[in-house]
């Protein structure tokens, strides 16, 4: 089994403003060896925390539950992890598997503000860390390297600096935009089934948030969009 290590801040060179936000939870990440329970990907709400699953494949899953930012890998082993697994999905016939890598996730948000330094272009996490709620992060490296290769072009082939100048702008729009979804399905999914993040009424208004999207036809629709990439928004 791949023991995979904490993942520690990277030094930046200071471009501006660096905002940052620790979230009071991390996860624990898995891959095991079994047949996946469900074709699509999987999250529950518990009152012991969040619970996910992606399948991998048909023989393979990733596995995600919500742990104490202080957590290590000693703490968890193979026989708790299935223990809560089946805990939190309420299934006490959750078939196991063989566990081939762990790690803890820092649930941490980072931007730089502006994404450059002089004629050094910020793209993808050097400019900006997300959650992994939403599934964000590769998304946004990519619209980034998507900006900056259109502006390099007009810069080199016309001699048009306009889109340089504008890259930051036009990339931290979008960027802020996930940001601000990604925070907020965090706290909707942490803080709905657990009191001990915020308390009694912050979990009331995240199950609020939460029921919404399986009662309201609006709120479904445009959550759908943001998961889809948010295009409506980003334009």
């Amino acid at each position: 089994m791949r023991r995979l290590p904490r993942r520690q801040p990277r030094q930046r060179a200071r471009t501006g403003s660096d905002h940052v936000l620790l979230r009071p939870r991390h996860w624990l990440v898995h891959r095991a060896r079994r047949r996946a329970a469900a074709a699509l990907p999987a999250l529950r709400d518990h009152l012991l925390r969040l619970r996910q699953q992606f399948p991998r494949g048909p023989v393979a899953s990733r596995f995600y539950l919500e742990c104490a930012p202080d957590d290590v890998l000693d703490d968890w082993t193979d026989e708790r992890i299935w223990t809560q697994l089946r805990l939190r999905l309420g299934d006490e016939g959750l078939p196991t598997g063989t566990i081939t890598e762990k790690a803890v996730v820092e649930m941490r948000s980072f931007v730089s503000d502006p994404m450059r330094y002089g004629r050094l272009f910020l793209v993808g996490d050097a400019a900006h860390i997300i959650t992994p709620m939403g599934g964000k992060g590769m998304n946004l490296a990519i619209a980034d390297a998507n900006v900056l290769a259109h502006a390099l072009r007009a810069a080199v082939h016309d001699g048009d600096d306009e889109q340089l100048a504008a890259y930051s702008a036009t990339c931290l729009k979008r960027v802020w935009n996930h940001q601000e979804f990604s925070r907020w399905m965090t706290e909707m999914t942490h803080e709905a089934g657990d009191d001990t993040l915020a308390g009694s009424f912050r979990r009331q208004l995240a199950r609020a948030r939460l029921d919404r999207l399986f009662t309201s036809d609006l709120a479904a629709r445009a959550f759908a969009d943001m998961m889809a990439g948010g295009d409506a928004h980003d334009k």
